[in-house]
């Protein structure tokens, strides 16, 4: 057989070139976006194949050059692999790039500090940060090649960055209330907008909200953009079915490479396969390969004569082909259709280990027909001096729609996909043992890691052979991605799991990626999953950002997502625990925010929402329910607990009552043995028996939470539960190791570029040096020494205070650091009266601690931080009494004392009323 190219000539292939010849000649180096529109099977691939061997590839898919101008190869999103920011990014890399280890220099550095971050458990904002300055150097990288060079970036498939969206990012996207680059779609808009002297080419079937989207990033834009940078032009091309002209070019590049159809293609025959396949390359080359295997043009006449049902017409070709061809050609083609992430040798030889030989071979030599596509898979990443390749095959997009009726059957469908699972875990538990000594290549998160790709690859197989378990699956390895802050692979998961989940909506039957298996599985097995879908995409939107520190958003986010609550109230016992794992995102985004009523509000309609799982139910229940259900309703309660009790403890300062919470969140983590949760709650409640001068349960609860930690190997929660430690070290009177638990700390997260972690242990180092001065004599400190001692821990806490108030814009922690600075000056004021400081000196130091208490006050009175004022409060009429200021330090305690209601009050003859537990509120 012949090569499949020179092309068919198509003007819109022409047009494109051109504009790239001139955009390459263009002084002012701007960005032009060509969005070719076509329906399937129309040709967009082949058009953008003949573009690619205009500039320098071999064959269109890989990458090349010719004349000054870069070609990336054509990036199809259908891929899985392909269709993730880190996969792309690499692909572009070793397209562009000859010598990886120094073109991107820049971008594998800081890609490697956030892989150092991500596995040594950091999250939040300085993860946030970090993955954001990865994305500009990758810009910045690229930008230094597009100097020297006009590139060509080839996305095929891009409808895919529309079916991708899942229905949160839909819906709120669209309005501009949800904004990100961690997805694929915001990655790529935003490196478009970064780019010059560059041509990007996005090939796909109509996509209203995906064009809308481009149109509107792109006037953005131009609006900011640089003039050096040139303007960004937006074109669409049109891409219809085939001219008659086109067509003819067609039947003569087709006889040329097949030349048996001049013996069979009359010239009416081919105008009556052009009219019956309406002018469609895909189906015409289906019906081509029908005739090809009988040969005789007869087979598919009666399909042809369906003109004005092209899906039936794709149907009955296809039956013409299969009833004619090989039992290997069915099984492959089979095969085929069944696997839509790919079909390779090794699978292959797992579906039909008996036939694998004869259908290897077959598949071999399906590779050169023209509805199937194949892609080299590289085993190692770019900058690697070694690159294994493997085959991959693929059929035509649109061919899976026309299989799923013509070949597949539901039942049948699942079982085979069941099969696949298999394969997939089997190659996962391999790749998982330490005896393969698996290494990758540290680009950061990816690390050319394989487990990623086949898990994510593996979603649609299992969301295939039981939607159900499936689902859960999915919902746990997001969970589990989510809490190793692994950005990328969690977004992957998203994507795969959007994309599969249009065919639950029935909105959804026309997208490219929609499947009459799936949705009919769906129907019979798991017909809530788009409602299950809809309400866990926004929970999973509102934990992002709510992680990430980005409160407002998760708010703004948790209430635009009405069809939430709508949902949950058409059926409360089906959707109780995804609607009340929202619930928790968005309180603690409230709680955060100072929001302190609003968010115990929330946490008491979720009690509410799972008050049916008492303890005693889920210890009945626990071997009915599956395994990740237990976990998350175990999670849910117990994090609602656990945060009701941080509430009472941190923002009411009611310690007994938030005890009582931490206790039960303790027993729901416990049942379901969520170990992380149960570390968080052990230091919370070891913190709070500190506070109660209770010393055995304190330690015994802050150890164990340590050794928990410890066991995980998460060097970001141990160095928090040193903080912990330090804390109640240093409040039981053992200073030196509490420093010693603090210094560990600190070094930690320095090496991890933590803001947060350096802040809180620069604020508990502080804390303990300042308390040691002012107790000298017990631990045998000069005044000397004390001074130093204070001006260190000032020293450390101006550090805090930018850290709590710029960078992490922690406002608690912020009204703790100025509490903690106005103490220090108070202690040093107190040596300096002791010593032979002048008055001037001494002035300064009582002024600076009666602002930085102030500063308290004010701060946690806007924020109704109650206890943080009395206390800072309390703390200020110290300090004037120590100035011999006795009148304000008596107006000072006499507001704190106006906060006390009478019947709390001692009064002559009169008994103080007693207190609950629960009401108790602790000033330390």
């Amino acid at each position: 057989m012949k090569q499949t190219f020179p092309w068919i000539s198509r003007r819109a292939a022409d047009e494109i070139y051109q504009g790239i010849l001139a955009q390459k000649s263009d002084e002012k180096k701007g960005v032009t976006i060509y969005l070719i529109k076509a329906p399937a099977g129309a040709g967009k691939t082949f058009l953008a194949r003949d573009i690619g061997t205009r500039l320098g590839s071999a064959d269109g898919y890989e990458p090349g050059a010719k004349n000054g101008v870069m070609w990336s190869g054509i990036l199809d999103l259908y891929d899985p692999d392909t269709h993730n920011n880190g996969g792309i990014e690499q692909l572009l890399i070793r397209a562009f790039s000859q010598n990886p280890e120094m073109g991107f220099k820049e971008y594998y550095a800081e890609r490697r500090i956030y892989g150092k971050l991500a596995t040594g458990g950091t999250g939040g904002p300085p993860l946030e940060d970090q993955r954001l300055i990865v994305e500009r150097t990758f810009s910045s990288d690229i930008r230094k090649i597009a100097r020297e060079n006009h590139l060509v970036w080839a996305f095929d498939t891009v409808e895919r960055l529309q079916s991708a969206l899942d229905p949160t990012e839909a819906e709120l996207g669209q309005i501009g209330d949800l904004d990100d680059t961690s997805s694929v779609t915001g990655w790529l808009l935003t490196q478009i907008t970064r780019l010059s002297n560059a041509t990007i080419l996005l090939f796909g079937r109509p996509a209203e909200r995906l064009e809308n989207r481009i149109k509107s990033v792109v006037e953005d834009a131009n609006f900011n953009r640089e003039r050096t940078a040139g303007r960004i032009r937006y074109e669409t091309k049109d891409l219809s079915v085939l001219s008659e002209s086109e067509a003819a070019d067609f039947f003569a590049f087709r006889e040329e490479t097949y030349p048996d159809l001049k013996k069979i293609l009359a010239h009416e025959n081919k105008k009556i396969l052009a009219e019956g396949a309406k002018y469609n390359p895909l189906l015409m080359d289906i019906a081509l390969q029908a005739i090809l295997t009988t040969g005789k043009f007869s087979v598919v006449q009666k399909a042809l004569n369906r003109k004005d049902d092209l899906p039936e017409t794709g149907k009955m070709l296809l039956d013409s082909f299969m009833n004619y061809s090989r039992p290997e050609a069915k099984t492959v083609l089979e095969f085929l259709a069944l696997a839509r992430n790919g079909l390779m040798p090794e699978l292959l030889a797992a579906l039909e280990p008996s036939k694998y030989s004869d259908l290897e071979k077959e598949l071999r030599n399906f590779a050169s027909l023209p509805f199937v596509k194949t892609r080299k898979q590289f085993t190692k990443s770019p900058a690697s001096k070694r690159q294994n390749q493997n085959v991959t095959y693929f059929l035509h997009d649109a061919m899976y729609a026309i299989c799923d009726t013509a070949i597949l059957k539901p039942v049948s469908a699942r079982h085979q996909s069941k099969k696949i699972v298999e394969w997939y875990d089997k190659k996962i538990a391999n790749l998982r043992e330490p005896e393969t000594g698996q290494q990758g290549a540290d680009y950061g998160e990816r690390k050319d890691d394989p487990v990623s790709d086949l898990l994510v690859e593996s979603l649609f197989y299992r969301l295939r052979s039981d939607p159900k378990e499936g689902y859960q699956w999915y919902l746990s390895q997001a969970d589990q991605a989510f809490r190793m802050v692994k950005t990328g692979f969690e977004m992957r998961l998203r994507d795969a799991m959007a994309q599969f989940a249009v065919n639950a909506d029935p909105k959804g039957q026309g997208d490219s990626a929609s499947s009459i298996i799936d949705r009919e599985n769906i129907r019979i097995l798991m017909p809530d999953l788009w409602d299950q879908f809809r309400i866990d995409s926004a929970m999973m939107w509102v934990r992002r950002l709510s992680f990430r520190g980005r409160h407002e958003e998760a708010i703004r986010v948790a209430e635009k997502a009405t069809w939430a609550e709508q949902i949950y109230r058409r059926d409360k016992t089906l959707y109780r625990s995804s609607y009340a794992e929202l619930g928790i995102w968005k309180a603690q985004s409230l709680m955060y925010m100072g929001k302190i009523k609003e968010a115990s509000n929330v946490y008491e309609d979720n009690l509410n929402a799972l008050k049916y799982f008492s303890l005693k139910k889920l210890g009945v229940e626990r071997k009915r329910l599956e395994e990740y259900e237990l976990k998350r309703i175990c999670f849910v309660k117990g994090r609602t607990h656990n945060n009701l009790g941080y509430t009472y403890w941190i923002y009411l300062g009611k310690n007994k009552a938030a005890l009582i919470e931490l206790s039960e969140a303790l027993k729901y983590f416990e049942l379901a043995k969520l170990t992380d949760e149960e570390a968080t709650t052990l230091d919370n409640m070891g913190r709070i028996h500190a506070a109660l001068w209770h010393e055995p349960p304190a330690l015994l609860h802050i150890e164990k939470g340590l050794k928990k930690r410890e066991d995980d190997q998460s060097r970001y929660r141990v160095a928090l539960s040193q903080i912990s430690l330090a804390s109640i070290l240093h409040r039981f009177r053992n200073p030196y190791q509490a420093l010693e638990n603090v210094e560990k700390a600190y070094d930690t997260f320095t090496s991890m570029s933590v803001e947060r972690g350096k802040g809180l242990a620069l604020l508990t180092r502080a804390m303990i040096r300042r308390r040691m001065s002012e107790s000298k004599e017990d631990y045998g400190l000069s005044r000397e020494q004390s001074l130093e001692y204070i001006q260190s821990a000032i020293s450390d806490l101006d550090s805090a205070r930018r850290i709590f108030k710029d960078s992490v814009q922690e406002t608690i922690r912020h009204v703790y650091v100025l509490n903690e600075l106005g103490s220090c000056h108070r202690s040093l004021y107190l040596l300096q009266t002791q010593g032979n400081a002048s008055r001037k000196e001494m002035q300064t130091t009582f002024k600076t601690g009666m602002d930085r208490y102030a500063e308290a006050i004010a701060l946690a009175e806007k924020y109704d931080y109650f206890m943080e004022r009395l206390d800072s409060q309390q703390d200020l009429a110290v300090l004037y009494f120590r100035a011999r200021e006795h009148e304000k330090a008596l107006l000072e305690l006499n507001q704190i004392l106006a906060e006390v209601p009478d019947r709390y009050k001692f009064r002559p003859n009169i008994k103080p009323k007693s207190m609950p537990d629960a009401e108790v509120t602790d000033a330390y």
